[in-house]
């Protein structure tokens, strides 16, 4: 586990070697389809979060997995070190 946040229906989130993962205090879900390694969550937003990978930022939907707005990170070489900084 490398990310952990909470949204703001209390839902606990968190990021994986293999997705993005939702808690709700009785059930786990997987994000649908995502399945890369999250570092670092930056906002959950109603249906959608902002996270990092070891390679990009990305906005994913968070009901089916799909992804938008990709942001390569400049070395993603560090993206591990540097996505605790992102907020």
């Amino acid at each position: 586990m490398y990310a952990l946040t909470t949204d703001a229906a209390n839902v606990l989130w968190f990021g994986a070697d293999d997705g993005l993962y939702a808690f709700d205090g009785t059930t786990e879900t997987k994000v649908p389809v995502l399945n890369t390694r999250i570092r670092a969550i930056a906002e959950i937003s109603g249906t959608t979060a902002k996270v990092v990978s070891p390679a990009d930022v990305f906005t994913v939907d968070v009901t089916n997995g799909e992804e938008s707005e990709h942001s390569p990170l400049a070395n993603a070489e560090h993206a591990g070190r540097n996505a605790a900084c992102v907020k």
